[in-house]
């Protein structure tokens, strides 16, 4: 008698175990949202199908447990040992099915996000977040466009710094209004050499930092830099992933106290009569892909355009409405066939063309089509796993181009074959542009090198650009005086038209924006310095 209440009260005790068991999975599976974003049917459509996919687990297990159950279940009333397993094993195949049924319902938007969302989990880490925790942190971080940004029109040239950061995509850019602008930071572990760059150029602010999609080979090393840096505005798209590199770079950007504005199509950044540059996509639609969320830029300067395509591919490329041809193009995806169609090559017909791409990579970037593509309309390309980083100094009619090969070439040089090997490449600057230069030189002045926020008490440097051979004079004025201080005198420009200043600012110095002019050859300039 007592063995049979003791059999008894464990039946009880195990029914109870798997009741509760199966009902806290199916609370979980109404509670787990997907890892990517997803309207509210794709959301209703993961969730029953969790729970179709866990009932198979569970109700089988239930129903060899009760045996009230299986008296009214035609497979279990033999009361075989084959039959009950049979009979659940049926049951778990129907519940299977069913959820694997009801989860290819999906929409073709959640379903190629999804697919791309296993690709990256095979690659990078995944947050511990859920995708709607990480989006309550950008909502959190989103910052409203506001009044378009307008600043003083100047004569100085753009610089672009298409920079070699292997399978990854970085862009350095110093605007002739002495600000400066980041695109992307390649992968994290290129985030060092990427900031000693920027720093050895003289800067420690970046005005702009633009983080065009949400993969690891341009945002990995953003969160290093926006450390490492003074940062003004940032812009990326509203497109959330649960990688553990995107969670980090929000709560850095949280921890700075910064803010993010959402980037879309319409948006300036600056216009200005010389100067603009604005942001053609993504549009306000759902992709199929990532990549095609991607901040695509366009700078205008003058008469010469740069084009910026991040990731973005061939379905983007059909929307862009841009009716005129480009000066140079920063290539989408790495040179891949998923972008550069051959139509949208004919169309903007660049001068030149930049492939960020890394050397032997297993993607096979960049595709010979779209190589093809970029010659068939006579487009000068050059690469970053052949060239290294390539610098760019536009006028706004003119360029000259400048990579690790000492190449200086005039906007009008012949195109060269970039499959050249590195031993077909000249090794020595083009010595007949090089005289060019020196005999024509422009009547401007060009800030190389600035110091720029400085301590008080620390030593600034300047440096410029100007005509060759020629007495060049500095003035440093603070908010009540004229500095007088050693270093500050009249000096003589090299061959080159180099010339640079170094001074000790005074200890007495109050923090703020102070101005330095500089005259020479009839032309006078001012450039604004910060002392902290």
């Amino acid at each position: 008698m007592k063995k049979e209440y003791k059999d008894k009260t464990n039946n009880k005790y195990l029914k109870i175990f798997f009741h509760s068991f199966f009902i806290l999975l199916l609370v979980a599976g109404f509670l787990i949202d997907p890892p990517i974003m997803a309207n509210n049917y794709d959301k209703i459509l993961f969730k029953l199908t969790n729970i179709l996919l866990l009932s198979s687990l569970i109700i089988p297990i239930l129903i060899l447990t009760s045996k009230k159950i299986k008296l009214h279940l035609p497979m279990f009333k033999k009361r075989k040992w084959w039959s009950s397993l049979f009979g659940s094993f049926i049951i778990f195949l129907l519940l299977g099915f069913s959820g694997k049924l009801c989860d290819s319902y999906h929409t073709e938007f959640y379903q190629s996000n999804y697919e791309e969302y296993k690709e990256i989990e095979k690659v990078e880490n995944l947050s511990n977040k859920s995708i709607n925790e990480i989006e309550k942190v950008w909502n959190d971080l989103s910052e409203n466009e506001g009044e378009k940004q307008l600043v003083p029109n100047e004569t100085n040239h753009l610089k672009i710094h298409y920079l070699d950061v292997g399978q990854g995509d970085s862009t350095f850019i110093e605007l002739p209004n002495s600000q400066i602008m980041l695109i992307d930071a390649g992968e994290s572990k290129e985030s060092s050499k990427i900031t000693k760059y920027i720093q050895e150029l003289g800067y420690q602010k970046i005005d702009y930092l633009i983080g065009t999609h949400p993969h690891t080979d341009h945002i990995g090393g953003l969160e290093h830099i926006i450390k490492e840096f003074e940062i003004g505005s940032i812009y990326m798209p509203k497109v959330i992933t649960t990688t553990k590199t995107y969670e980090d770079l929000l709560t850095t950007i949280s921890e700075k106290k910064l803010k993010v504005k959402s980037a879309k199509a319409g948006m300036e950044i600056i216009n200005t009569d010389d100067l603009k540059i604005e942001i053609l996509s993504p549009m306000e639609k759902e992709y199929k892909n990532i990549n095609n969320y991607s901040i695509v830029l366009k700078i205008t300067f003058h008469e010469q355009t740069f084009l910026f395509m991040g990731d973005a591919e061939k379905e983007i490329e059909e929307d862009l409405t841009i009716d005129e041809k480009i000066t140079v193009l920063k290539v989408g995806h790495h040179g891949s066939d998923t972008s550069s169609d051959k139509n949208f090559i004919e169309k903007i017909s660049p001068k030149y063309a930049i492939i960020s791409v890394g050397e032997n990579n297993k993607y096979n970037h960049p595709s010979k089509d779209v190589v093809n593509h970029l010659k068939k309309v006579n487009t000068q390309t050059y690469q970053t796993n052949q060239d290294g980083t390539i610098k760019i100094t536009a006028t706004g009619k003119e360029l000259t181009i400048e990579t690790k090969h000492n190449e200086v070439k005039p906007e009008n040089s012949p195109p060269t074959d970039t499959n050249q090997s590195d031993k077909e490449q000249p090794e020595t600057p083009n010595k007949n542009v090089m005289n060019d230069i020196k005999s024509n030189p422009k009547s401007d002045i060009i800030l190389k090198k600035l110091t720029s926020p400085i301590s008080k008490g620390k030593n600034a440097t300047i440096e410029i650009q100007g005509k060759p051979n020629t007495n060049y004079h500095i003035s440093v004025k603070y908010s009540t005086n004229t500095s007088t201080a050693k270093g500050l005198e009249d000096k003589v420009t090299d061959e080159n038209g180099i010339v640079h200043w170094t001074w000790k600012v005074g200890t007495n110095t109050k923090p703020g924006t102070y101005n330095i002019t500089i005259s020479g050859d009839g032309i006078t300039k001012q450039f604004a310095f910060v002392v902290e």
